[in-house]
């Protein structure tokens, strides 16, 4: 059974990341949403490598880098990739 998707807390966002990897190149993309479940803004970069472990933490940074434009003060990143979410908490993977 799959997860069901809960809202961030009324004054965040939640950035969702995804890569698609190809032969050889990759397309990173990311979509923000708020509270009420719109979107605010999608982000994509093609990057010509094919490592699926960089690639998700190339979307992270992606994510993280539009929300500091986008001038969002509080920001949830939703990722695939266990070891890159706790990398950006500061923890290990076990």
């Amino acid at each position: 059974m799959s997860p069901v998707w809960s809202p961030p807390p009324e004054e965040w966002i939640e950035i969702n990341c995804n890569v698609k990897v190809g032969s050889c190149s990759m397309c990173v993309a990311t979509l923000a949403r708020d509270h009420t479940w719109t979107v605010l803004w999608a982000a994509t970069k093609r990057l010509n490598f094919t490592d699926s472990l960089i690639g998700e933490a190339a979307v992270c940074q992606l994510a993280v880098e539009s929300a500091v434009v986008m001038k969002h003060p509080f920001v949830l990143i939703e990722s695939d990739s266990e070891k890159v979410i706790n990398a950006l908490k500061g923890t290990r993977a076990c």
